[in-house]
């Protein structure tokens, strides 16, 4: 029920970008690490660090449920000895894709009142090679984004799209622990005609 639940919130968000289209300088897109066009493979998802095995970085694909104490955890979960400003979770898009926001989800939590979730701000950063910086996504001067008040409602940011192949978050204000899902909105980039 739940997921259904989530499905039909990201939907309602969504209805205005149903129709994926890259213009000039900006997308309106759809979901491009879990969607149903677009999908990462686990593999494509890398972390600063984790908890313990339960909560391995691919957890974090919006809408995972916890399905322990015999499976996995219900979202990627960072270290707790290393729970600070420096930690990030990313995803490898595999190809260069005209990014436009980020959908954010707390932690699924199946067995507990224990709600753990990325609370006030986080960072988007982007890079569109393995051997470049990351750039810092900003949106009316400001780096930091809102990020989620409760564990279950997913909260959509939208920005001035960037060309991306990989995309980091990196919470700078958490409730509990560092604990997240997420989604990467955007579209397929394609290069300007001569």
């Amino acid at each position: 029920m739940m997921y259904i639940l989530l499905n039909l919130a990201v939907s309602m968000m969504m209805f205005s970008y149903i129709n994926a289209q890259c213009y000039e300088d900006e997308c309106i897109g759809e979901l491009l690490v879990s969607g149903p066009k677009y999908r990462v493979p686990d593999s494509a998802f890398n972390a600063s660090s984790v908890w313990d095995d339960l909560y391995l970085p691919f957890r974090a694909r919006l809408g995972t449920k916890d399905d322990s104490p015999y499976g996995q955890g219900g979202s990627w979960v960072a270290n707790s000895e290393q729970e600070n400003t420096e930690q990030w979770i990313q995803v490898d898009l595999g190809t260069v894709k005209r990014v436009s926001g980020v959908i954010t989800q707390g932690r699924h939590v199946l067995h507990s009142n224990d709600e753990q979730w990325v609370m006030t701000e986080y960072r988007i950063l982007y890079k569109r090679k393995r051997q470049e910086t990351f750039r810092t996504v900003r949106k009316n001067r400001s780096e930091k984004f809102q990020g989620n008040y409760d564990a279950v409602t997913p909260v959509l940011n939208m920005f001035k799209s960037v060309r991306a192949r990989f995309i980091r978050i990196n919470p700078t204000a958490w409730k509990g622990h560092i604990s997240l899902r997420f989604d990467v909105i955007g579209c397929k980039y394609y290069r300007p005609q001569p």
